[in-house]
């Protein structure tokens, strides 16, 4: 496992404690507002390095929150 794959899987970890209510609502916002990034033409958010995004000429650094707001769901590839 990756050192990128295992951050992920805390940081979803991380969000399902602040949902469940175990942690503060600061540490949960602070994990919404990860730095994600997204594409044009793409209804997707990715993680940095995402191999997803290769190809993709014009690519845009969101916070997750915002991309959810606007309608952005998470990579199937990273997550």
């Amino acid at each position: 496992m990756t050192i990128q794959r295992f951050a992920r899987k805390v940081v979803v970890c991380a969000l399902v404690l602040a949902h469940a209510g175990a942690l503060t609502s600061a540490t949960a916002q602070k994990l919404e507002d990860a730095v994600v990034y997204v594409t044009l033409t793409g209804k997707k958010y990715h993680a940095k390095g995402c191999r997803t995004l290769h190809r993709s000429k014009t690519i845009t650094e969101i916070k997750q929150s915002e991309a959810v707001r606007q309608g952005y769901g998470p990579c199937k590839v990273c997550h």
